[in-house]
């Protein structure tokens, strides 16, 4: 029998202080890394102000910017070959909030 697995990361409902910057360790957090890169899932911004986050496929090069609007959402899907190592997120208004839920390709074990 096949078993698939899936290793969620989460980040529900977040609250940023305006203008701190929030380094998300997606692979190698201790609480709920997944041990290896992100390939899937979402990123939220539930404002109210703007959501700006970077990505690192390997902790030290980083992607450019990407600025989500209130009520935002960007999907990765594991197609797109994204490899999400860490994760930075900013916000640029008080109590700006957001959500993440991210999980690495589906293993099939035996």
């Amino acid at each position: 029998m096949t078993d698939v697995r899936w290793l969620p990361y989460i980040r529900n409902r977040v609250v940023l202080a305006p203008n701190a910057i929030e380094d998300l360790d997606i692979a190698e957090d201790a609480a709920q890394g997944l041990g290896t890169p992100g390939r899937c899932g979402k990123i939220e911004n539930l404002g109210p102000g703007l959501l700006t986050y970077r990505i690192s496929d390997d902790g030290e090069r980083w992607s450019e910017s990407r600025t989500l609007l209130v009520n935002g959402v960007d999907i990765f899907l594991i197609e797109e070959r994204v490899r999400i190592y860490t994760l930075e997120v900013e916000g640029d208004a008080i109590g700006t909030v957001y959500s993440v839920i991210l999980s690495a390709e589906a293993e099939e074990s035996e």
